[in-house]
């Protein structure tokens, strides 16, 4: 499933997923790339980042119990500061000057 990392962004009619959440079975597993000793695939619920519209950028996250728990992992780790909360008015002011 796709999803939004910023939730606000979710009722923009021009706005894309920018991730996107999949479940890997047992039976799944059998695809995964085992010459790479370094990767070990278990199942369970996984994220990928991606650009919006694009295909996953980078490897999963994972594994998760529940895909609500992929999807809260993303959010917290890719969450930017949204335009609403950043302080323009005071962004390049230094300490003294405040």
């Amino acid at each position: 499933m796709q999803f939004f990392t910023d939730k606000t962004r979710e009722s923009d009619p021009h706005a894309l997923p920018d991730a996107e959440s999949f479940l890997l079975t047992d039976e799944d597993r059998v695809l995964c790339d085992y010459d790479d000793p370094y990767i070990l695939w278990l199942a369970g619920w996984y994220w990928q980042s991606c650009f919006p519209g694009c295909l996953p950028d980078g490897d999963p996250i994972g594994p998760f119990e529940t895909e609500s728990a992929a999807i809260e992992s993303a959010r917290s780790e890719l969450m930017l500061p949204t335009q609403e909360s950043i302080d323009f008015d005071n962004m390049f002011t230094t300490k003294d000057e405040n």
